[in-house]
């Protein structure tokens, strides 16, 4: 397992606020030493000052609420197209292209079969 490495330390060695390092954490959420490492080796532009990294953290930030958006808005298109409730459509649901939407309708998913809970 390789080893991991805090903000504070990752900010430290940046000389970026903790806080804005955190907001700037890998897609794996744990900052590797490995990882840093290379960082270190060839800095990326949006580590090299405060401004640049807050700027790549509210474009992240932003990335991210557009993806949530989309995927909300298909969760709705599922759950029209299979006459089931919204809030049994993972969030993870792919994209309802016509192809997907025919299929699911042949073969419902586990989650369009399965009947909540009482």
């Amino acid at each position: 397992m390789a080893s991991r490495l805090s903000d504070e330390s990752v900010a430290e060695m940046f000389g970026i606020p903790a806080d804005v390092i955190r907001q700037l954490r890998p897609a794996s959420g744990r900052w590797a030493a490995d990882h840093v490492a290379g960082l270190l080796r060839k800095t990326p532009p949006w580590l090299r000052d405060e401004s640049a990294a807050r700027a790549e953290a509210d474009r992240r930030r932003h990335r991210a609420e557009r993806k949530a958006a989309r995927r909300l808005s298909w969760r709705g298109l599922w759950a029209e197209a299979l006459g089931i409730p919204l809030d049994r459509i993972p969030g993870s649901v792919g994209r309802p292209t016509r192809a997907a939407i025919e299929a699911a309708r042949r073969e419902p998913p586990r989650w369009a079969r399965e009947t909540p809970p009482s």
